[in-house]
């Protein structure tokens, strides 16, 4: 029997096999890599859009509170000066946005100083803190200085000092 010289077709089919089945691993391998990156990117945005909500209601709640306080002082309205302690004492946008923040940046962990996003909003909330102090002590000057009795003050302003 004489053997002819040529393309063996089983071993080009096997290689031809071995190519698909490699190819197909590699395929599959490659979109479930994609997708499992595109969750994570889809976890990122998410988490970016709540992080840029909660900030503006932060600077939104300083902003209220230095507006409330400058139309006291301008106008000495009472009405203002309860605007302003009641987003202090009550509505606390600014300490509900700074714990939404951090469960934000630090995920479970209550709070990580380890963490700058943490030391970030902690020193936002302290600056806050420190011009909230001044508001008052203005507030308070507006209103010594305008002869109203200090009585009738609400109990916050009169408390401080």
């Amino acid at each position: 029997m004489k053997t002819e010289k040529g393309i063996n077709l089983q071993a080009t089919f096997l290689i031809l096999a071995c190519l698909t089945f490699f190819l197909t691993g590699m395929t599959i391998y490659f979109f479930s890599d994609v997708a499992k990156c595109y969750k994570v990117l889809q976890e990122s945005t998410q988490k970016y859009y709540q992080a840029e909500f909660y900030i503006s209601e932060f600077l939104d709640a300083t902003d209220y509170l230095s507006e409330q306080s400058k139309f006291y002082i301008v106008n000495q309205n009472k009405e203002n000066l309860d605007n302003y302690l009641y987003e202090l004492t009550k509505k606390v946008r600014r300490q509900i946005s700074v714990a939404k923040l951090n469960e934000i940046t630090n995920g479970d962990e209550i709070s990580s100083e380890e963490n700058p996003a943490y030391e970030y909003l902690m020193e936002a909330l302290f600056s806050t803190d420190e011009l909230v102090d001044l508001e008052i002590h203005a507030m308070k000057l507006v209103a010594i200085a305008n002869n109203i009795n200090l009585e009738e003050l609400v109990e916050d302003l009169q408390l401080y000092e």
